[in-house]
C-alpha cells in the first residue's frame, strides 16, 4: 500500500492533485522535451532523406526507426500537454 502526504499549506490545483508549482514545472519540462523531440524529428528527416539512395537496407531501416521514434515522442508529449491543460494529467 502506498501513501503520500501533502503539505497542508500547498495549493493543490485541479490538475490531478498537482500543486501549481508542480504543474508549472511539469509544463516547462514537457515543453522543453517537446522542443528537443521536434528538433530530433527535423534531423531524423534530413538523415532519412539522405539515406534514400543508400545501398544498405539496414541503414534505411535504422533511419526510418529513428524518425518514427521521434514522431511518436512528439505526439506523446503533445498529448501530455493537452491533458495537463484539460486537468486530466
Amino acid at each position: 500500500m502506498t501513501t503520500s502526504t501533502v503539505d497542508p499549506t500547498s495549493t493543490v490545483s485541479a490538475q490531478g492533485g498537482l500543486t501549481d508549482d508542480q504543474s508549472q514545472a511539469l509544463r516547462a519540462w514537457l515543453t522543453d522535451q517537446l522542443t528537443h523531440q521536434q528538433d530530433r524529428v527535423k534531423q531524423a528527416n534530413i538523415d532519412f532523406e539522405a539515406l534514400a539512395d543508400a545501398d544498405s537496407a539496414v541503414d534505411r531501416e535504422l533511419g526510418r526507426e529513428e524518425l518514427d521514434g521521434a514522431l511518436v515522442a512528439v505526439a506523446e508529449l503533445e498529448d501530455a500537454l493537452q491533458r495537463l491543460d484539460a486537468g486530466t494529467y
